[in-house]
């Protein structure tokens, strides 16, 4: 459906509002807008401060290892963007660690307020438990003596509000019970009786006085039991284990050290790769350059012909002496006939002989066999 001419001069009006940035500075923060760590790349993503120490490592590295070839400057070059990668990521992690100390107490704190907060609503329902835990934190007990203070107030007259059944249910809850009309709880009779009311007194409870003084002494009675509530309270505040206390709030502080985001665990990731590829890169250039200094070595060595014309004597060599005449070949020396002792040989001497190569004849003493 092609576009009216109203539609095509509005979208051609929004359009010339924005266009993206104009000049050279906003187009290169422009560029920036999805940099968070910049520590995986190169080019855009290195800040200003960094290529000056890449700049600065790499003068220093080159005066220091001495490449010797230009795979070997290079090598140089990049041992120098990763060890400036690797402070960074020491910044950054330094930098993330100090706002997760700082966010980590704040919210240690905020857990705190979170569990005083359940045990303020518990306290409603289930009084016992509620009031129990509270006596285990200071902030709970704190909670505690300043509701007796106010129930206090109330009671006395410095209040703007006036005793009521109400106040006697919140003062039966501080002590871990419900708030029931009944015999059972002294506070709600006493509760009761500062309103007149005075069917869950005792017999013995100010009998023989009027109306009006029962209630003033029940009044009486009742701020003497909150205020030996509120000094028992301070006891238990004073016997909880305070260091024990500091040092579990400090735990979380040094938990936080150790941040296990998906934001950190990147950035340890990338800050041992840099570390890697830096040592990685010295290895070689030290490869690199011990295998040029072996190739110098080879060529500055001479041949086997330079080594013996560089060895040889300044004198005439020695004319060889003649070869001796050849000596006329040696005659045999004659043998010895062998002597045989006895008898003349029978008919087995050949059979003899061949079994005795050595020809050993048997001695004179030796009679022959079958004579």
């Amino acid at each position: 459906m092609p576009c009216s001419p109203e539609k095509l001069a509005a979208n051609r009006a929004n359009s010339a509002r924005s266009t993206g940035p104009k000049s050279a500075e906003g187009k290169a923060r422009s560029r920036r807008n999805g940099l968070k760590h910049g520590l995986t790349g190169e080019g855009i993503v290195v800040p200003d401060e960094d290529v000056a120490a890449v700049a600065e490592r790499f003068e220093a590295y080159r005066a220091d290892l001495k490449p010797r070839n230009d795979v070997a400057l290079g090598l140089v070059h990049r041992a120098a963007l990763l060890a400036v990668r690797m402070e960074r990521s020491a910044r950054h992690e330094a930098a993330t660690l100090a706002r997760a100390m700082l966010e980590a107490e704040g919210a240690e704190a905020d857990e705190r307020a979170d569990e005083l907060e359940r045990l303020i609503k518990l306290i409603v329902t289930d009084p016992a438990s509620a009031t129990r835990r509270l006596r285990r934190i200071p902030e709970g007990i704190d909670w505690m003596i300043g509701r007796w203070q106010s129930l206090k107030a109330v009671l006395i007259g410095k209040s703007r509000q006036k005793w009521d059944p109400g106040h006697g249910e919140r003062a039966a809850e501080l002590l871990g019970g419900k708030g029931r009309y009944n015999g059972e709880s002294r506070l709600i009779a006493l509760s009761q009786a500062t309103l007149g009311l005075f069917q869950l007194l005792g017999e013995s409870d100010w009998p023989g006085l009027a109306d009006g003084e029962r209630r003033e002494a029940a009044r009486a009675e009742l701020g003497r039991l909150i205020d030996a509530e509120v000094v028992r309270l301070e006891g238990v505040r004073e016997g909880l284990d305070h260091q024990a206390i500091a040092r579990d709030r400090a735990g979380a502080m040094a938990r936080a050290l150790f941040s296990t985001s998906d934001e950190a665990i990147l950035a340890r990731k990338y800050e041992a790769a840099a570390e890697r590829g830096f040592y990685r890169a010295l290895k070689e250039i030290e490869h690199i350059n011990g295998r040029t200094d072996e190739a110098e070595e080879v060529a500055a060595t001479p041949s086997d012909e330079e080594k013996s014309g560089e060895l040889a004597s300044p004198l005439p060599e020695a004319e060889p002496e003649p070869a001796d005449e050849p000596r006329p070949p040696r005659e045999p020396r004659p043998t010895a006939p062998i002597v045989r002792q006895g008898p003349a040989p029978g008919p087995n001497a050949a059979l003899c002989r061949r079994e005795n190569p050595l020809d050993v004849q048997h001695p004179p003493h030796n009679p022959p066999l079958g004579g």
